[in-house]
């Protein structure tokens, strides 16, 4: 089989802004970065650095952002792979991302999208990795990386097979993103001047490393786990365990305050399951959910960022005006399609492994 690098195959292949860029509160656009690419997808929100359409269009003049350019991270979770959707993104990258823009004449551009999602593609990305206090992959180690060609018929049958089952990952998604905003919409309903604090209600339990890691078993409860980016197991022996029910906080590291719910298995050892009395778990995770930007902004530590659970247990919670049943049947919906998707992710896995090895 021939293999030939990505200079090769692309019209240009740069990163984002390198200088520093000025940011603007009322700014319609955004200034994103390699932790807003998870899971082959695009992901940010109004918490995100905003920056308005001048500044954009100034970075698009060196970027030349545009549809299905492939993305891919080179800090952080490196090798994290996503491709632009829209015509005119009204986003733009910091230096943390590399941007790949695939001549199409010579390749099918998806195919090269999903080649890089393989686990063959990121063993190698990992051996590309250097730097002693930084991680980093350099614009020449992606210009280098190979991709093995193919009949253009058969990158498309592979383009066609997995993207089918992404289409489907796709409208489920779409399923659960209206889900969100009504559930946003929802929790601001919850203004009931009848308030309880948090320390009344909740306590906060903290996960703890396992003794023993194993193939398979029980699932561990890791950021990486819950973000869906892999899956862990270890031993339950001497762990705190969580159900479905249970709401998960980020206790340590940068993603602080941010919760889950829905999830069975080992708390991770940077988690806390919250054990709460007379309120109902959804509620509770919409809540705070919602409170995420305020507690992330107190959060403690200089090097390492901390939750502030003082902070977080001196809120004040409306008492809900809506009934258990609902949340409860939000709950169980999210948490259905969660595992339809989380099916569609493992058949994905192995359509990529039967291709590309």
């Amino acid at each position: 089989m021939e293999y030939i690098n990505l200079k090769s195959l692309s019209i240009n292949i740069t990163d984002g802004v390198h200088n520093t860029v000025l940011d603007d509160k009322d700014g319609k656009c955004y200034l994103l970065s390699c932790k807003n690419i998870k899971n082959n997808k695009i992901n940010y929100d109004s918490s995100d650095r905003k920056i308005n359409i001048s500044t954009l269009n100034g970075l698009r003049k060196r970027s030349k952002l545009e549809k299905n350019d492939i993305l891919i991270t080179t800090v952080g979770t490196i090798g994290e792979t996503a491709i632009i959707k829209e015509s005119n993104p009204a986003y733009e990258f910091q230096r943390s991302v590399g941007i790949i823009k695939i001549n199409p004449k010579l390749v099918n551009i998806r195919y090269v999208f999903y080649y890089l999602q393989s686990n063959v593609a990121k063993k190698v990305v990992s051996s590309k990795i250097k730097g002693a206090v930084q991680k980093c992959l350099f614009l020449e180690d992606i210009k280098m990386l190979e991709i093995p060609m193919v009949e253009r018929n058969l990158q498309q049958h592979i383009v066609d097979t997995i993207g089918s089952i992404d289409d489907l990952i796709e409208k489920y998604q779409l399923i659960l993103d209206k889900q969100t905003l009504f559930e946003r919409n929802l929790i601001k309903k919850e203004n009931n001047v009848n308030t309880t604090k948090l320390k009344e209600i909740i306590k906060f339990v903290k996960g703890k490393k396992p003794t023993e890691m194993l193939e398979s078993g029980v699932k561990y409860l890791s950021i990486d786990v819950l973000d869906g980016s892999t899956e862990l197991f270890a031993n339950p022996e001497k762990t705190i365990i969580a159900n479905n029910n249970d709401v998960l906080m980020v206790m340590d590291g940068a993603s602080s305050g941010k919760v889950f719910i829905g999830n069975e298995g080992i708390v991770g050892s940077t988690l806390a399951k919250i054990g709460a009395a007379n309120i109902n778990s959804y509620y509770l995770y919409l809540f705070l959910k919602n409170n995420y930007s305020f507690i992330s902004e107190h959060n403690t530590g200089s090097a390492i960022p901390h939750t502030n659970k003082e902070l977080v247990l001196d809120l004040d919670i409306p008492i809900s005006k809506f009934s258990n049943e609902l949340y409860n049947n939000l709950l169980n919906s999210r948490i259905q399609i969660n595992k339809i998707i989380n099916k569609l992710n493992k058949l994905k896995q192995i359509y990529l492994k039967k291709f590309f090895g």
